[in-house]
């Protein structure tokens, strides 16, 4: 599943029909786009301006979407391009997405070996330096 993909999901369970290109790329839509009944307790808001336009207005999203900038610091695993340089001395959590979205972390705690072992024998998805957050994609 990709980035937009997870958008459109958090988007259509409340009801919404967005095309990709109507909200940013970290799910934000202007509320003036939105039919009044469909402002709810499950977006977030934030404020945004351009100063020099002298434009302002109220930007929303699903409440679900909160962390999609950095995917809870999470690293999505496509090819091996996405590796980090090798470092040994960093530790690295690896987690597997199954297809039913659930997210199990496998390792806690490895090194550089693990992780590309992991990728290429063992079905790893994702990847971050050590800490305590599940990704949302």
């Amino acid at each position: 599943m990709t980035k937009t993909d997870f958008i459109q999901i958090q988007w259509l369970t409340l009801d919404i029909i967005l095309l990709p290109d109507e909200c940013s790329q970290d799910g934000w839509v202007d509320v003036n786009n939105l039919n009044k009944n469909k402002i709810t307790e499950d977006l977030e808001y934030k404020k945004y301006s351009e100063y020099e336009n002298n434009f302002e207005t109220m930007l929303c999203r699903p409440k679900t979407l909160k962390g999609i900038e950095n995917n809870n610091s999470w690293i999505k695993l496509n090819d091996g391009e996405d590796f980090p340089l090798f470092n040994n001395k960093t530790k690295y959590d690896l987690g597997i997405m199954n297809d039913q979205r659930k997210f199990i972390v496998s390792k806690r705690s490895v090194g550089i070996t693990s992780l590309l072992r992991g990728f290429y024998h063992h079905g790893i998805t994702h990847f971050r330096e050590v800490n305590d957050i599940h990704p949302l994609y």
